[in-house]
């Protein structure tokens, strides 16, 4: 493999590593990002339900049926879940359509932190501690950010598309970059095998550009090397000469 095969491939290689990790660093710090939105969207619907249906004097009951009526216009509306616990029996007073139950370690926790964020089976929960003159309750919104994930998909997918065509791209395009830049140490050599014996006189023709160039100390190199070549013959040839006149 040449030297401009394995800048090529070798572009690509760091190419390939840097751009994968970069896309997998945005894609995890997006995605807890709309992880933590959703937890903060949960909390806010959390505290709206709890004003709701706690500090409205009609709704008397917990279990009346207007509570579950307006529980289910609630859900439709946020597209969420919501139980209701006793804080100090942790009796289920309003259940959800989930299949997940909540133990007395998450109950005990929201009673301690207040408002507690966890996820159960990729289902996003938020409990939120509530006083009330009617006792203390544990107030549960969960629910599953669809909107969230199928952005997340959508971008993982772009992020995949544009990784597989850029691999491909980014070798032809150092390809191309690697011919121009080894174009000129091309033609020095095509320059210097035209130099033979004959015409050790020749000289390469040094570009006229300013600042330090590759190409410009390799051909003043090369000409120096000429010169002491030529001038170590011309040495030779005399000494021949007079060899064969003494002779």
């Amino acid at each position: 493999m040449n030297l401009k095969n394995k800048l090529s491939v070798n572009s690509t290689l760091l190419f390939a590593f840097t751009v994968g990790l970069l896309m997998a660093g945005a894609f995890l710090l997006f995605r807890s990002h709309m992880k933590d939105l959703y937890f903060d969207n949960l909390e806010d619907h959390a505290v709206t339900a709890s004003l709701f249906h706690f500090e409205r004097d009609e709704i008397k009951d917990i279990n009346s049926e207007r509570y579950r009526q307006i529980e289910i216009q609630y859900n439709k509306i946020n597209n969420e879940s919501i139980r209701v616990y006793d804080a100090k029996t942790k009796k289920l007073f309003v259940r959800d359509n989930i299949d997940i139950n909540l133990d007395e370690q998450h109950l005990d926790a929201i009673v301690k932190n207040k408002i507690l964020n966890f996820t159960i089976d990729g289902r996003q929960f938020v409990g939120l501690f509530y006083n009330d003159n009617q006792g203390d309750f544990i107030i549960v919104v969960s629910g599953i950010d669809h909107a969230g994930n199928r952005q997340l998909e959508a971008l993982g997918l772009m992020f995949i598309l544009f990784y597989l065509v850029g691999i491909p791209l980014n070798f032809f395009l150092g390809t191309f970059l690697s011919k121009q830049t080894f174009r000129p140490f091309e033609e020095v050599i095509a320059k210097v095998n035209t130099i033979t014996t004959e015409n050790l006189h020749s000289r390469l023709e040094v570009p006229q550009t300013s600042g330090k160039d590759e190409i410009k100390e390799l051909i003043t190199t090369f000409n120096y090397l000429l010169e002491r070549l030529e001038s170590g013959i011309m040495i030779q040839n005399n000494f021949l000469k007079n060899a064969s006149h003494e002779l």
